[in-house]
């Protein structure tokens, strides 16, 4: 059985997550919260060749524990282990034409972005993020991490460049992001390459997930704020994009493949 160490609500963990469901492969979550990581995933990765991409590191989550020897850092590495595992012919994920270069697309330059707005609009609201600590992770994790989110707070933000600035950077790189996906599926094709489902269609919902406010009702497998627990200006722009093209897409990705 796989083990996969998590920050449970990260929507690359989630690519992994639903990699792992997909293939229908028991594993096991480990489940940190922000900073509660570190300590995991050096003890796990220790003795092992394990290295992030071009935006996470060693020490990001997800890493997949595949026996006693072998450690897969970064979500899309771990979706083509998986793939060359258990895909085959028909199960595949990587069969259709173009499907890698739109995983790497949105895997480094729509993520990011969504990962960083995401923490933009909660990471200041202490009710919001310990109902996200609640959800998600045990009672001892919860108290450390509440008593820790000042200090938290300070390091993600020079981590992730949250600030206003960044923020503004951001939403124009998801609208772009949504503007090139809603014209290629213009033509009312089902799939972003293709006739069937593939990386690249889990790769962008999952990348999308953080604006466009899908939660655990939506199919996303672990708990993210509902839309009732957000500020305004992330529903507005939640609901903009949930009016795109792209943006139906995604919700009918998880609806349609991840449940």
């Amino acid at each position: 059985m796989y083990r996969l160490l998590t920050i449970p609500f990260s929507h690359y963990v989630e690519k992994a997550r639903w990699g792992l469901d997909y293939f229908g492969q028991s594993y096991t979550e480990s489940a940190y919260m922000p900073l509660l990581h570190f300590p995991a995933l050096w003890w796990a990765t220790r003795k092992a060749d394990a290295k992030g991409d071009s935006v996470s590191s060693s020490y990001s989550t997800p890493v997949l524990i595949c026996g006693d020897d072998k450690r897969i850092c970064d979500s899309s590495k771990i979706l083509s282990y998986l793939d060359t595992e258990y895909g085959g012919q028909e199960r595949s994920l990587y069969s259709e034409p173009g499907c890698r270069e739109v995983e790497i697309d949105v895997h480094d330059t729509l993520g990011p972005h969504t990962r960083r707005l995401g923490y933009y609009h909660i990471l200041d609201n202490g009710r919001v993020m310990a109902k996200m600590a609640r959800n998600n992770v045990g009672t001892a994790q919860q108290w450390i991490f509440r008593a820790s989110l000042p200090l938290g707070r300070i390091v993600m933000k020079k981590r992730f460049g949250i600030d206003d600035a960044g923020a503004d950077e951001s939403r124009a790189a998801v609208r772009k992001s949504f503007e090139h996906y809603s014209e290629i599926l213009i033509d009312g094709r089902a799939f972003l390459c293709g006739d069937r489902f593939s990386v690249a269609d889990l790769s962008f919902a999952c990348m999308a997930a953080p604006s466009l406010l899908i939660n655990h009702d939506d199919g996303y497998g672990a708990y993210m704020p509902e839309m009732s627990d957000c500020p305004e200006a992330a529903t507005r722009f939640a609901t903009e994009l949930r009016e795109t093209r792209a943006g139906e897409h995604a919700l009918a990705m998880f609806k349609n493949h991840r449940h």
